[in-house]
């Protein structure tokens, strides 16, 4: 009954230890993901002091006006992240967590779905670097609905973009490169879309 009893024990042991390791996995993500969040409400916030001294924009269609705004809050950001770099938001741990639901997201049902949405837009090609302007030549690409549902929402004034293989954060209004995470997207993924 002893040795029965132990088997039963040691069985629950492997069990719980299983299940642990499976929920401290779980339990690692949602620590990086919550790295992410407070590293993006950090940038929200020099953002908005970086804004807050420039004159609120008139309701206007001047293509002169909004860029002349943009290159303001632009330039006040870049002077108060002056030393940016790449990994600031996207550090080690949280890119690889981003790759990682990219390649779920791509193997997923959705996963056609995303393929096609990136096939049928423009193919993206060009350089882009941390704290510089999103470059004026290469087109924003819309991202796929399916894959922007799973990754982790962002506010308003941020959006998510692909270039070549790399994912970049960028600020909307400011029109910068935030961070970037190369090789985001598997190469038979941005291959097939180009």
């Amino acid at each position: 009954m002893r040795q029965g009893a132990s088997l039963v024990c040691g069985v629950g042991l492997i069990l719980f230890s299983l299940l642990a390791s499976g929920q401290q996995a779980v339990n690692q993500n949602s620590v990086i993901l919550a790295d992410f969040s407070r590293r993006v409400t950090e940038y929200v916030k020099l953002r908005k002091a970086a804004d807050a001294g420039i004159p609120a924009s008139k309701q206007s269609n001047s293509p002169q006006e909004i860029a002349q705004r943009e290159h303001s809050v632009a330039e006040k950001i870049q002077s108060a992240r002056a030393q940016a770099k790449q990994g600031d938001i996207f550090s080690p741990q949280i890119a690889d967590l981003f790759r990682q639901l990219i390649r779920q997201s791509l193997k997923a049902e959705q996963g056609k779905q995303i393929h096609q949405s990136l096939r049928h837009s423009e193919p993206v090609r060009g350089t882009a670097q941390v704290n510089r302007p999103y470059p004026r030549a290469v087109p924003l690409q819309s991202m796929p609905p399916t894959l922007l549902k799973n990754l982790p929402e962002l506010p308003q004034s941020l959006d998510y973009r692909i270039i070549n293989h790399d994912l970049i954060l960028r600020d909307v209004e400011a029109n910068l490169v935030i961070d970037i995470i190369p090789d985001a997207m598997p190469s038979q993924h941005v291959n097939a879309a180009q």
